[in-house]
């Protein structure tokens, strides 16, 4: 499973999307957002592996995040 993140700053106001910062996802340096509302699922073979990781802290963020709007536990 995935979620998608943009770097489009139009997305700071949308209900669906929250701030993820900066990062090595986005090679520019811009801020990002990742949308919580929309999960995509992608098949293993088709995963593009960059070695780019999230500080635990927005992780924990962005799960907690779909917990909630997910009924998830």
């Amino acid at each position: 499973l995935g979620l998608l993140i943009s770097s489009n700053p139009e997305h700071r106001t949308e209900d669906n999307w929250i701030s993820i910062g900066t990062g090595l996802w986005d090679p520019k340096g811009n801020k990002c957002w990742v949308r919580v509302d929309r999960i995509v699922e992608i098949p293993e073979a088709r995963i593009q592996r960059r070695g780019v990781s999230m500080p635990e802290r927005r992780y924990d963020r962005i799960a907690g995040e779909l917990r909630s709007r997910h009924s998830w536990t």
